[in-house]
Order: C-alpha cells, then structure tokens, then sequence
C-alpha cells in the first residue's frame, strides 16, 4: 500500500474557513444571508477554485513512496497538476512528452527505464516509464494536486489563508 503525504493539509497558513462559512461571505454580495445555496455562492465558489487551478500552487505538493508499477504503469492517489520528480532505485527519471518519445525512439527499444509519462493522465490517472520498468519495482514521485473542491459545508477550503479572499472576491464576481 502506498503511503502518501499531502503537504497542504494541516499546514501551517492553510485556511480555516469552511465551505459553508465561504458561502454565506459570497452570497453577502446579494443581500442574501439566509440561503447563499438559492443563489449558486457554492457553484461560484466551485468556479473561482477552477480559476484557481488553472495556476500552479507549490503549496499544494504531492509525496508519495511506494509508487508499484504493473505493466509499467502505476496509478496517481490524487488529481495530477504538474510533476515535479520521479525517483525509481534512488535515480531520477527525466519527464518525456510521450509524443517526443515515440518520434525519437523507433525500432529497438532498451529494457533500462530512461523516464516518464503522463500522456492522458488526466483521463486515467497513471504514470507511465519508458520503456520499460520491473512489475512489482516502486518509485517516489512528487507533483503538484489541484485545488480540492469542498462539497460539504464542514469542510475547510483548500487554500492559504492569505488566498480565501482571492477566492471569496472571484466567488462573489460571479454572482454579480
């Protein structure tokens, strides 16, 4: 089983607004206290997070021991941003665009693992070496997660604190 570290969680400077906290702020904007779910201040909260993921946030760091491949492949824990380094036996493997991969290497292939892939992580969740790796051998990998979308009202948002008005103003600029 692998064990995974989620740098943002519990951190020092992460919010301690919660969702529902949030969306009584965002339906302020409307006059509307009572109900801020009537007015959509979740959807809008929701869609300043989707703004929010369109950058990447180092204090949003992924990092996981005992990635096992099968078929060279191995499944990601979480939603995948950007990578930042892939160890396998304590070397590091470079990122290959897998479409660089497959203009560069045609014909023989070596057994030895050169890099990694993502292609079409985001549809299957997997990380990929090229060309080759052992089933059963592990890795460590860090990268960067998107922001987490809260869907309950007690759940704390996903950002530094410092970042709750950036979200908030993003939330309430939708509404209007």
């Amino acid at each position: 089983m692998a064990t995974f570290v989620f740098t943002s969680v519990g951190s020092i400077g992460m919010s301690g607004k919660t969702f529902g906290a949030a969306k009584r702020q965002v339906a302020r904007i409307l006059g509307s206290q009572g109900d801020p779910d009537a007015v959509g201040a979740g959807d809008a909260i929701h869609l300043a997070i989707d703004r929010l993921n369109m950058y990447e946030w180092e204090f949003l760091a992924v990092e996981g021991s005992d990635l096992t491949f099968t078929a060279n492949q191995a499944t990601l824990p979480t939603p995948f941003l950007k990578p930042l380094s892939l160890r396998t036996s304590d070397r590091p493997l470079p990122y290959i665009k897998q479409g660089d991969w497959d203009h560069t290497r045609v014909g023989s292939q070596g057994s030895a693992a050169v890099g990694y892939t993502l292609f079409n992580h985001e549809l299957s969740g997997v990380v990929r070496v090229l060309p080759s790796i052992n089933d059963g051998s592990t890795a460590s990998i860090k990268y960067y997660r998107p922001v987490a979308k809260p869907s309950d009202d007690s759940e704390l948002l996903d950002v530094l604190s410092r970042l709750e008005r950036v979200v908030i103003l993003e939330a309430q600029g939708q509404l209007l």
